[in-house]
């Protein structure tokens, strides 16, 4: 009986993970979460899901979670938060406690560009290389940028502001997390992985001057869209209140997707789902909502603002019902359930509202989501 282990189960990408394994009918008792606090257990908890605890920094307490496993999904780590060591703990640990076969997200890179993301490529190389030299079984999976959370780049509110990027015609094929977790699923309950490296891209590519045309052609509505500077960019985002290096962080994904460095269609994902995964005009408009189709009776955003202490009829919350909301229907389902827990993993991926609220705390929820923080 293959025990397999996923890390970050509170986050999106592991709990999906997770949820997609049960639906391909592995055992419960066969699945076990990683997660170094207890928060946001319960629901996986409560479909016979085991969770253990364990911290990236403890080596100990991996020890102690690793026992018994044969393959590990292992969950990249936040930037700004010493990925090697992380990395580092995880693997070894892996290996003394006899676990087989490692499963590996890192990030998208276009071969033969040389491209170093700050924070980002080099771990990743490193955490590859270690990988490789562990005398395990490995995957590497490289993910794209996610489909659902590519609106964090062009503002709350393009129908207002428009959509101001340092970039144009550049091309990504981004994918859903959803989709991503049901690919993990697929790797880790087969077999013929081992030794082996899959790009996640999407089926269909698309720009954010695309994004534009597409939200514009969907909603009716204007969408501006401008080709500004990286400079006047990171000069933007530093006016919302994050430090200079964080805007930087932020640009240099932009500028990547730019020049190319997530365009790469290998068609792996395809093969893992069994069709093609979402174009961005389809994930769009299964999730856009018009006012008269929520009533504020229903829904969610009208008893929550993303500051806890503003609770006024006035919060940007209250303003954006008067227009069509940009929501995945998961979300408010999330947060029916627990309100808690959604603001804790889920915030970021919200709807349009009229300004950008909190950037610094909503690019410190980005971070936990892009991935799958724990």
């Amino acid at each position: 009986m293959t025990k397999i282990l996923v890390t970050g189960v509170t986050g999106v990408v592991g709990k999906g993970t997770v949820e997609h394994l049960i639906k391909k009918g592995v055992p419960e008792n066969q699945i076990i979460g990683l997660s170094r606090k207890k928060e946001g257990i319960e629901e996986l908890a409560a479909k016979g899901v085991e969770v253990r605890f364990g911290d990236y920094f403890n080596y100990d307490s991996l020890i102690q979670a690793f026992a018994g496993i044969d393959k590990l999904m292992l969950t990249s780590t936040v930037a700004f938060t010493d990925r090697f060591t992380q990395h580092y703990n995880a693997i070894t640990a892996a290996r003394q406690a006899g676990v087989k076969h490692i499963v590996y997200m890192s990030i998208m890179r276009k071969e033969g560009s040389g491209r170093t993301m700050p924070e980002i490529t080099e771990s990743d190389l490193f955490t590859e290389q270690l990988l490789k030299s562990s005398g395990l079984d490995y995957t590497i999976l490289y993910h794209p940028p996610f489909m659902d959370l590519l609106s964090f780049y062009y503002g709350s509110n393009p129908y207002e502001n428009g959509i101001k990027v340092p970039a144009s015609n550049g091309k990504m094929a981004p994918a859903t997390r959803d989709e991503i977790s049901e690919a993990h699923a697929e790797i880790l309950s087969t077999q013929g992985h081992e030794n082996k490296s899959y790009s996640l891209s999407g089926s269909d590519s698309v720009s954010f001057s695309d994004i534009a045309k597409i939200l514009e052609e969907l909603t009716g509505q204007t969408v501006d869209f401008t080709n500004i500077t990286s400079e006047d960019y990171i000069n933007l985002i530093v006016a919302q209140g994050p430090p200079r290096h964080v805007a930087e962080f932020i640009t240099s994904w932009i500028v990547a997707i730019q020049e190319g460095e997530f365009e790469n269609q290998s068609g792996d994902l395809e093969g893992f789902l069994g069709r093609k995964s979402q174009t961005f005009r389809e994930y769009i408009a299964s999730t856009l909502f018009s006012r008269s189709e929520i009533s504020s009776s229903e829904s969610p955003w009208c008893a929550v603002s993303f500051s806890s202490e503003d609770s006024s009829s006035t919060s940007p919350i209250h303003t954006l019902l008067k227009r069509p909301l940009l929501c995945n229907p998961e979300h408010i389902k999330a947060y029916n359930s627990s309100p808690r827990a959604f603001f804790n993993s889920a915030a970021i991926c919200r709807v349009f509202s009229k300004n950008w609220t909190s950037f610094a705390f909503s690019f410190l929820k980005w971070l936990m989501a892009l991935w799958s923080a724990k």
